[in-house]
Order: C-alpha cells, then structure tokens, then sequence
C-alpha cells in the first residue's frame, strides 16, 4: 500500500511496512514525512500543471467578461446607493459621483488587477512545463524550474505544495529516484 505517511508528534514503534514508506526524517522524531513511488515528480509536476492550467483559465475567463456583466454591475450600484457612508458623503458638493460611474471605475480596477495573477500563473506553468519536458535530462534544471514555478503560484496553496515536493525529490542524492 503507497500512500503519504505524515507523523506528527510523539513517534512510537513503527511496523515493518511502514518503515519501507519513510524516506525523508524531519525535526529528529516530530515529522515524518515519505513520499512513495506513486509520488514521482513527473506525476507531481503534471498534476500540478494541470492546476495551474484550470486556475489560469478561470482567471483569464473573469478578466474577459468581467467587463460585460450586467450582474456584477447592478450589484456594484445597488451597494454604491444602499452605502450609509457614500450617502454622507455625497452630501458635501465637491463629491459628486454617479453609481453607474463608480460600478464602471470599480469593474476595471478589477480587471486591471486580475491580470497580475494571470500572468504569474501563466509563467509558472510555463516554468512547469519546462520542467516536465527536462526532466529526464537533468534532475537540477526542473528541479529548479518547479521550485520557481512554485514561488510564482505561491497565492494558489496547492500547486505550489507538489512543485516543492517534486523539486525536493529532484534535488534528493537516493540513486534509486525513479522519474
């Protein structure tokens, strides 16, 4: 049975079966954690690839119709004029606005700043693919590549996690990696 062994704590007596299973000792005793054979970093890498695809493709999906929402707008303009704050404020006469300007301001901000983390998920699957494609070349170079990949999807919690696992499995000295 292959699976991910994680132990915190106290550590007592370990079975024979999963003695095979722990690869990596961190904090002498407190963590535990193996990462079999069905963990290969090509498999970590793909998966991983695949995430980053789906998170850039609902990303670059909000950015292109966040503009022609009728939904978003009406419920920006609802909040603009239901706002105790904007209704003393457009009291004074120098803070004249109309909501459908604000809704319209507010709408491309948004997308203005949606496109900083389409960009970066993008290069990072860039990075991963590279990675993916140099991988039985040369164990550094993707090694490198998903560990950049990772720092640049860092925002995005799970890809990052395989990247750095595949990375560390690549910059491992065990001469039995199998890729």
């Amino acid at each position: 049975m292959e699976f991910l062994v994680v132990f915190f704590g106290l550590i007592g007596r370990i079975s024979y079966k999963y003695h095979e299973l722990i690869k990596y000792r961190l904090f002498k005793g407190g963590l535990l954690i193996s990462i079999t054979k069905s963990f290969t970093p090509a498999k970590l890498g793909v998966t991983s690839l695949l995430l980053l695809l789906i998170g850039s493709g609902i990303v670059g999906f909000l950015i292109l119709s966040l503009d022609d929402s009728r939904f978003v707008q009406n419920q920006l303009t609802e909040l603009f004029q239901n706002d105790p704050k904007v209704q003393r404020e457009m009291t004074r006469p120098e803070a004249q606005t109309n909501s459908q300007v604000f809704a319209t301001d507010v709408v491309e901000v948004a997308t203005q700043l949606l496109f900083y983390p389409f960009y970066l998920l993008i290069a990072a699957s860039l990075l991963s693919a590279g990675g993916l494609l140099t991988i039985k070349m040369n164990r550094f170079v993707p090694a490198m590549l998903f560990s950049l990949a990772g720092v640049l999807s860092l925002f995005t919690l799970l890809p990052p996690a395989l990247l750095f696992f595949a990375s560390s499995r690549l910059f491992a000295t065990f001469p039995t990696l199998k890729v």
